[in-house]
Protein backbone atom coordinates (compact mmCIF):
# COMPACT_ATOMS: atom_id res chain seq x y z
CA UNK A 1 0.00 0.00 0.00
CA UNK A 2 2.47 2.47 0.90
CA UNK A 3 4.56 1.47 -2.45
CA UNK A 4 1.15 2.70 -4.46
CA UNK A 5 0.35 5.84 -2.48
CA UNK A 6 3.88 6.74 -2.05
CA UNK A 7 3.73 6.67 -6.24
CA UNK A 8 0.92 9.13 -6.00
CA UNK A 9 -1.93 7.29 -6.78
CA UNK A 10 -5.27 8.51 -5.48
CA UNK A 11 -6.46 5.35 -3.33
CA UNK A 12 -7.05 2.07 -3.21
CA UNK A 13 -9.59 -0.27 -3.72
CA UNK A 14 -10.00 -3.59 -1.90
CA UNK A 15 -11.35 -6.48 -3.69
CA UNK A 16 -13.74 -8.72 -1.73
CA UNK A 17 -12.68 -6.55 1.45
CA UNK A 18 -14.99 -9.10 3.62
CA UNK A 19 -13.35 -11.87 2.50
CA UNK A 20 -10.06 -10.29 3.39
CA UNK A 21 -9.12 -13.29 6.52
CA UNK A 22 -9.61 -16.71 6.66
CA UNK A 23 -11.09 -19.58 9.08
CA UNK A 24 -8.10 -20.01 11.43
CA UNK A 25 -8.73 -24.23 10.72
CA UNK A 26 -8.80 -23.17 7.57
CA UNK A 27 -12.12 -25.26 6.76
CA UNK A 28 -13.18 -26.27 3.17
CA UNK A 29 -17.54 -24.44 3.02
CA UNK A 30 -19.67 -27.46 3.23
CA UNK A 31 -20.96 -26.63 -0.02
CA UNK A 32 -18.16 -26.07 -2.71
CA UNK A 33 -20.53 -24.34 -5.26
CA UNK A 34 -21.55 -22.14 -2.09
CA UNK A 35 -23.19 -18.08 -2.88
CA UNK A 36 -21.00 -15.54 -1.57
CA UNK A 37 -23.33 -14.80 0.73
CA UNK A 38 -23.81 -18.66 2.34
CA UNK A 39 -20.20 -18.82 3.21
CA UNK A 40 -19.82 -19.90 6.66
CA UNK A 41 -16.30 -19.82 8.08
CA UNK A 42 -14.73 -17.02 5.77
CA UNK A 43 -16.95 -14.38 5.33
CA UNK A 44 -16.91 -11.29 8.04
CA UNK A 45 -14.63 -12.70 10.01
CA UNK A 46 -14.80 -10.53 13.37
CA UNK A 47 -11.57 -9.93 12.98
CA UNK A 48 -11.70 -8.06 9.64
CA UNK A 49 -12.59 -4.90 10.83
CA UNK A 50 -9.79 -4.61 13.11
CA UNK A 51 -7.99 -5.43 10.02
CA UNK A 52 -9.44 -2.45 8.14
CA UNK A 53 -8.44 -0.07 10.93
CA UNK A 54 -4.37 -0.61 9.77
CA UNK A 55 -5.51 -0.65 6.74
CA UNK A 56 -7.19 2.71 6.99
CA UNK A 57 -3.99 4.22 8.94
CA UNK A 58 -1.52 3.62 6.70
CA UNK A 59 -3.72 5.09 4.08
CA UNK A 60 -3.91 8.61 6.55
CA UNK A 61 -0.59 8.73 6.73
CA UNK A 62 -0.96 10.09 3.19
CA UNK A 63 -2.84 13.28 2.45
CA UNK A 64 -6.21 13.37 0.35
CA UNK A 65 -6.21 9.46 -0.09
CA UNK A 66 -9.01 7.22 -0.22
CA UNK A 67 -9.87 3.85 0.70
CA UNK A 68 -12.40 1.64 -0.73
CA UNK A 69 -13.60 -1.64 -0.03
CA UNK A 70 -15.15 -4.18 -2.45
CA UNK A 71 -18.22 -6.34 -0.52
CA UNK A 72 -20.35 -9.06 -0.90
CA UNK A 73 -23.25 -7.20 -3.33
CA UNK A 74 -27.18 -7.43 -1.95
CA UNK A 75 -26.19 -6.55 2.18
CA UNK A 76 -28.57 -4.53 3.98
CA UNK A 77 -27.56 -1.18 4.77
CA UNK A 78 -27.58 -1.94 8.41
CA UNK A 79 -24.49 -4.95 7.84
CA UNK A 80 -23.02 -2.37 5.62
CA UNK A 81 -21.93 0.63 8.06
CA UNK A 82 -19.53 -1.77 10.38
CA UNK A 83 -17.15 -1.26 7.25
CA UNK A 84 -17.13 2.21 7.86
CA UNK A 85 -16.28 2.18 11.48
CA UNK A 86 -18.64 4.13 14.05
CA UNK A 87 -16.18 7.46 13.43
CA UNK A 88 -15.03 7.01 9.92
CA UNK A 89 -11.99 4.82 11.33
CA UNK A 90 -12.38 2.02 8.25
CA UNK A 91 -13.14 2.38 4.97
CA UNK A 92 -13.79 5.89 3.34
CA UNK A 93 -16.48 4.23 0.85
CA UNK A 94 -17.91 0.43 1.22
CA UNK A 95 -19.24 0.12 -1.86
CA UNK A 96 -22.96 0.84 -2.20
CA UNK A 97 -24.32 -2.73 -4.94
CA UNK A 98 -27.63 -1.69 -3.78
CA UNK A 99 -29.03 0.08 -7.33
CA UNK A 100 -27.13 -2.69 -9.03
CA UNK A 101 -29.73 -4.92 -9.44
CA UNK A 102 -33.09 -3.05 -8.27
CA UNK A 103 -36.38 -2.92 -10.18
CA UNK A 104 -35.73 -0.10 -12.98
CA UNK A 105 -38.70 1.96 -11.53
CA UNK A 106 -39.58 5.16 -9.74
CA UNK A 107 -40.97 3.52 -6.54
CA UNK A 108 -38.34 0.48 -6.00
CA UNK A 109 -35.36 3.29 -6.70
CA UNK A 110 -36.74 5.99 -4.00
CA UNK A 111 -37.39 3.10 -1.15
CA UNK A 112 -34.01 1.96 -1.66
CA UNK A 113 -32.29 5.22 -1.94
CA UNK A 114 -34.41 6.64 1.04
CA UNK A 115 -33.31 3.43 3.21
CA UNK A 116 -29.56 3.99 2.55
CA UNK A 117 -29.09 7.48 2.78
CA UNK A 118 -31.82 7.72 6.17
CA UNK A 119 -29.21 5.14 7.71
CA UNK A 120 -25.89 6.80 7.82
CA UNK A 121 -24.34 8.01 10.63
CA UNK A 122 -22.98 11.85 9.96
CA UNK A 123 -19.33 9.83 9.92
CA UNK A 124 -20.00 8.38 6.70
CA UNK A 125 -20.52 9.24 3.73
CA UNK A 126 -23.06 7.31 0.77
CA UNK A 127 -21.82 6.35 -2.62
CA UNK A 128 -23.47 4.79 -5.85
CA UNK A 129 -23.33 2.58 -8.45
CA UNK A 130 -25.02 1.36 -11.22
CA UNK A 131 -22.76 -0.60 -13.15
CA UNK A 132 -19.22 -2.55 -13.06
CA UNK A 133 -17.32 -5.67 -14.35
CA UNK A 134 -19.63 -7.62 -13.48
CA UNK A 135 -22.78 -6.65 -14.84
CA UNK A 136 -24.72 -5.83 -18.12
CA UNK A 137 -23.69 -2.88 -19.02
CA UNK A 138 -26.45 0.18 -18.46
CA UNK A 139 -27.66 0.97 -22.36
CA UNK A 140 -28.29 -3.78 -22.38
CA UNK A 141 -30.34 -3.24 -19.66
CA UNK A 142 -32.26 0.21 -19.64
CA UNK A 143 -31.92 1.27 -22.83
CA UNK A 144 -30.59 4.06 -24.53
CA UNK A 145 -33.27 6.47 -23.42
CA UNK A 146 -32.37 4.61 -19.65
CA UNK A 147 -29.37 5.06 -19.89
CA UNK A 148 -29.28 9.04 -19.88
CA UNK A 149 -31.92 8.14 -17.06
CA UNK A 150 -29.11 6.65 -15.78
CA UNK A 151 -26.44 9.30 -15.55
CA UNK A 152 -28.20 11.86 -14.54
CA UNK A 153 -29.77 9.59 -11.48
CA UNK A 154 -25.87 8.78 -10.10
CA UNK A 155 -24.64 12.41 -10.69
CA UNK A 156 -27.16 14.02 -8.62
CA UNK A 157 -27.28 11.68 -5.64
CA UNK A 158 -25.96 12.95 -2.41
CA UNK A 159 -22.78 10.30 -2.49
CA UNK A 160 -19.53 10.13 -4.61
CA UNK A 161 -20.61 8.62 -7.95
CA UNK A 162 -18.77 5.66 -9.37
CA UNK A 163 -18.62 5.43 -13.06
CA UNK A 164 -18.03 2.03 -15.33
CA UNK A 165 -15.77 3.09 -18.38
CA UNK A 166 -17.83 3.15 -21.69
CA UNK A 167 -21.29 3.73 -19.69
CA UNK A 168 -20.32 7.44 -20.29
CA UNK A 169 -20.56 6.41 -23.94
CA UNK A 170 -23.79 4.31 -23.79
CA UNK A 171 -21.81 1.22 -24.76
CA UNK A 172 -23.58 -2.40 -25.03
CA UNK A 173 -22.88 -5.46 -24.67
CA UNK A 174 -20.22 -6.49 -26.88
CA UNK A 175 -20.86 -10.61 -28.15
CA UNK A 176 -18.19 -12.55 -27.81
CA UNK A 177 -17.64 -16.11 -29.02
CA UNK A 178 -16.38 -19.02 -27.41
CA UNK A 179 -12.98 -19.09 -28.63
CA UNK A 180 -12.41 -14.95 -28.09
CA UNK A 181 -14.00 -15.60 -24.40
CA UNK A 182 -11.63 -14.84 -21.32
CA UNK A 183 -13.68 -15.21 -18.40
CA UNK A 184 -12.02 -17.81 -15.93
CA UNK A 185 -15.54 -18.42 -14.32
CA UNK A 186 -17.28 -18.75 -17.60
CA UNK A 187 -14.90 -21.97 -17.90
CA UNK A 188 -16.39 -23.48 -14.76
CA UNK A 189 -19.70 -22.03 -14.51
CA UNK A 190 -21.15 -21.96 -18.02
CA UNK A 191 -23.61 -19.06 -18.11
CA UNK A 192 -21.38 -16.81 -16.11
CA UNK A 193 -19.52 -14.86 -18.73
CA UNK A 194 -18.37 -11.67 -17.69
CA UNK A 195 -16.84 -10.87 -21.15
CA UNK A 196 -19.77 -8.97 -22.85
CA UNK A 197 -19.28 -6.04 -20.43
CA UNK A 198 -15.77 -5.85 -20.62
CA UNK A 199 -15.33 -5.11 -24.25
CA UNK A 200 -12.19 -2.54 -24.87
CA UNK A 201 -13.05 1.70 -24.74
CA UNK A 202 -13.50 2.91 -28.03
CA UNK A 203 -11.27 6.09 -28.07
CA UNK A 204 -11.94 6.35 -31.98
CA UNK A 205 -13.09 4.58 -35.05
CA UNK A 206 -9.64 2.79 -35.99
CA UNK A 207 -9.37 -1.00 -36.09
CA UNK A 208 -7.92 -0.95 -32.52
CA UNK A 209 -10.85 1.90 -31.08
CA UNK A 210 -7.75 3.80 -30.19
CA UNK A 211 -7.45 1.34 -27.22
CA UNK A 212 -4.21 -0.68 -28.79
CA UNK A 213 -2.24 -0.74 -31.94
CA UNK A 214 -2.26 -4.49 -31.30
CA UNK A 215 -5.19 -6.71 -31.54
CA UNK A 216 -7.24 -6.33 -27.94
CA UNK A 217 -7.51 -8.75 -25.35
CA UNK A 218 -11.86 -8.81 -26.20
CA UNK A 219 -13.27 -7.56 -29.39
CA UNK A 220 -14.86 -4.32 -29.80
CA UNK A 221 -18.37 -3.76 -30.90
CA UNK A 222 -19.33 -3.94 -34.10
CA UNK A 223 -20.74 0.01 -33.48
CA UNK A 224 -18.13 0.95 -31.35
CA UNK A 225 -17.00 3.96 -34.30
CA UNK A 226 -20.21 5.46 -33.63
CA UNK A 227 -19.80 5.45 -30.18
CA UNK A 228 -16.62 6.41 -29.77
CA UNK A 229 -15.42 9.39 -27.53
CA UNK A 230 -13.91 10.82 -30.82
CA UNK A 231 -17.23 10.79 -32.68
CA UNK A 232 -19.38 11.81 -29.71
CA UNK A 233 -17.41 14.41 -28.81
CA UNK A 234 -18.75 15.86 -31.83
CA UNK A 235 -22.35 15.12 -31.69
CA UNK A 236 -23.91 18.29 -28.89
CA UNK A 237 -26.45 15.73 -27.90
CA UNK A 238 -24.60 12.52 -27.33
CA UNK A 239 -24.19 10.85 -24.00
CA UNK A 240 -20.63 11.70 -23.37
CA UNK A 241 -21.53 15.51 -23.72
CA UNK A 242 -24.40 14.73 -21.10
CA UNK A 243 -22.08 13.18 -18.64
CA UNK A 244 -19.84 15.83 -19.11
CA UNK A 245 -22.78 18.59 -18.55
CA UNK A 246 -23.80 16.50 -15.58
CA UNK A 247 -20.39 16.79 -13.93
CA UNK A 248 -19.52 20.26 -14.81
CA UNK A 249 -23.21 21.05 -12.72
CA UNK A 250 -21.87 18.87 -9.65
CA UNK A 251 -18.73 20.73 -9.83
CA UNK A 252 -20.19 24.31 -10.19
CA UNK A 253 -22.63 23.60 -7.29
CA UNK A 254 -22.16 22.61 -3.73
CA UNK A 255 -25.62 22.00 -3.55
CA UNK A 256 -25.22 18.43 -5.40
CA UNK A 257 -22.01 18.08 -4.36
CA UNK A 258 -22.41 17.85 -0.51
CA UNK A 259 -26.11 19.19 -0.34
CA UNK A 260 -29.00 17.44 1.73
CA UNK A 261 -31.16 15.20 -0.11
CA UNK A 262 -34.87 15.11 0.44
CA UNK A 263 -37.49 12.91 -1.14
CA UNK A 264 -40.50 14.68 -2.77
CA UNK A 265 -43.37 12.96 -2.08
CA UNK A 266 -46.42 14.78 -4.34
CA UNK A 267 -45.74 14.17 -7.53
CA UNK A 268 -46.77 10.97 -10.05
CA UNK A 269 -45.98 7.49 -9.70
CA UNK A 270 -43.69 6.54 -12.26
CA UNK A 271 -41.22 9.85 -11.30
CA UNK A 272 -38.51 10.23 -8.83
CA UNK A 273 -37.99 13.51 -7.42
CA UNK A 274 -35.75 14.97 -4.68
CA UNK A 275 -33.85 18.21 -4.04
CA UNK A 276 -30.80 18.51 -2.72
CA UNK A 277 -29.93 21.76 -0.45
CA UNK A 278 -26.35 23.73 0.20
CA UNK A 279 -26.36 27.93 0.04
CA UNK A 280 -28.86 27.19 -2.89
CA UNK A 281 -31.60 24.23 -3.68
CA UNK A 282 -31.61 22.13 -6.64
CA UNK A 283 -34.52 20.17 -7.79
CA UNK A 284 -34.29 16.95 -9.54
CA UNK A 285 -36.94 14.92 -11.42
CA UNK A 286 -36.51 11.33 -13.05
CA UNK A 287 -39.54 10.41 -15.27
CA UNK A 288 -39.42 6.42 -15.91
CA UNK A 289 -42.51 6.53 -18.05
CA UNK A 290 -42.80 6.86 -21.31
CA UNK A 291 -45.21 9.69 -20.66
CA UNK A 292 -44.80 13.25 -20.17
CA UNK A 293 -45.47 13.88 -16.50
CA UNK A 294 -46.55 16.90 -14.76
CA UNK A 295 -44.45 17.85 -11.03
CA UNK A 296 -45.32 20.49 -8.63
CA UNK A 297 -42.83 22.39 -7.46
CA UNK A 298 -42.15 22.79 -3.87
CA UNK A 299 -43.80 26.01 -1.93
CA UNK A 300 -40.70 28.63 -2.72
CA UNK A 301 -38.72 26.76 -5.08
Amino acid sequence: MRFWLGRGVDGLRVDMVDFLLKDELLRDEPDAEYAFTQARFHLNRPETLDLLVDLRAVTDEFSDRVLIGEIVPHLPVQQVLPYYGEAGERLHLPFNFALLDAAWTAQSLRQIIGEYDGALPPSAWPNYTLGNHNQPRLTSRFGSAGARLAALLLLTLRGTPFLYYGDELGLPDTPVSGEQMQDPWERVQPGADRDPERAPMPWDSSPGGGFSAAPPWLPLADQHGDLSVETQRQQPASLLHLYRELLRLRRTHPALLWGELQMLDDVPGDVLAYTRAADTTVLVALNFSAESQQVRLPPGG
